[in-house]
């Protein structure tokens, strides 16, 4: 039987949007008019089919998702076939193309309280000095949790009451040395923490003439830094010189402190009269070597803190005497 050519109703192809087909795919289903129906007792079925193509990140089949680790391939299409026989049925579609791959997701933005690396705290907040500054964490602190909670570390701290150490009183007695200081002793035991961040000294002296006084701080690695050099005197020598500095008391029931970074400088102690801390309400002191060693508590960063500390006075006039009656020593190290 020969075959018969019929017309049929154009077919519209959903709209496209992605990359062209091959130039080997220039007889586009989409665009047929005209098909072939074959003869029926051959069995013979000629048709031309209808097929998108799954494209990259999208379904041709759906909408197109783009995820930010990398979108994936895109669902095959539908395949639609027309013949004379079965009418209209649905195919096997083309394979999805691989998704391209993401950017990783968004970059993460300091103080949104979402912690994500690079970031090492996320406390919801840019402030300084809460323990979590930029993201990073400030020191002395640790930061746990999200959005961060902001702890300071402890210092270790050893106490050393009721010394009751005189101070010796003697002309040309003090030459600078450390073996001509009268010293105290204080242990820090090893906690496990190897190098020390941050250190202060606190003192109760009794003693009528503060501007006497000179007081070193000694490491168990044999570092030493001059907390005060008879304040108010500019001595030429760190050694015993019968020049006067401030001449205000200094009382142990008002112990004075010494940190790095404070308004007041260890100098000036006393230049007000009366008894120190008590009077002037001044009781923390940033260290002033003078003409002494070292230049602050700064100068034992780094090193281990335990073992066997010594706190030494010299009184570096004579006609007063005093004691040293207890010390502590505050030490942050990790």
């Amino acid at each position: 039987m020969r075959a018969r050519l019929r017309r049929v109703p154009e077919v519209s192809a959903p709209a496209y949007n992605g990359p062209m087909p091959s130039p080997g795919y220039a007889r586009d289903c989409a665009t047929a008019r005209w098909i072939l129906l074959g003869a029926s007792a051959a069995g013979l079925l000629v048709s031309c089919g209808f097929q998108t193509y799954g494209v990259d990140g999208a379904a041709s089949s759906g909408t197109a998702t783009t995820a930010s680790a990398g979108g994936g391939g895109g669902t095959g299409g539908t395949s639609t076939s027309t013949s004379s026989s079965t009418g209209t049925t649905d195919g096997a579609g083309g394979a999805g193309g691989a998704g391209a791959g993401g950017s990783g997701g968004a970059p993460p933005v300091c103080g949104d309280g979402v912690l994500q690396p690079p970031e090492a705290c996320e406390d919801g907040n840019a402030d300084l000095g809460d323990g979590c500054s930029g993201c990073m964490i400030e020191k002395p602190f640790t930061c746990t949790g999200e959005p961060s909670t902001c702890t300071p570390i402890p210092p270790q701290v050893v106490a050393v009451a009721n010394i009751g150490m005189g101070i010796t009183d003697s002309a040309n007695h003090y030459d600078g040395s450390i073996g001509t200081m009268d010293c105290a002793t204080v242990v820090l035991v090893d906690q496990g923490f190897p190098s020390i961040q941050w250190i202060s000294l606190t003192v109760g002296i009794d003693h009528p003439y503060v501007g006497d006084l000179v007081l070193k701080l000694v490491s168990p690695q044999g570092t030493v830094s001059t907390m005060m050099n008879r304040p108010g005197l500019d001595e030429p020598t760190d050694k015993y010189d019968e020049s006067n500095g401030h001449n205000a008391k200094i009382e142990a029931a008002y112990p004075v402190v010494f940190n790095d970074g404070e308004a007041n400088d260890a100098e000036t102690m006393g230049n007000s009269g009366g008894v120190v801390c008590k009077d002037d309400q001044r009781c923390s002191y940033a260290p002033n070597p003078g003409s002494g060693p070292g230049l602050a508590l700064a100068d034992f960063k780094g090193e281990s803190p335990a073992g066997s500390w010594k706190v030494c006075l010299a009184d570096g006039d004579d006609n007063d005497v005093g004691k040293l009656q207890s010390a502590t020593l505050e030490v942050l190290a990790w």
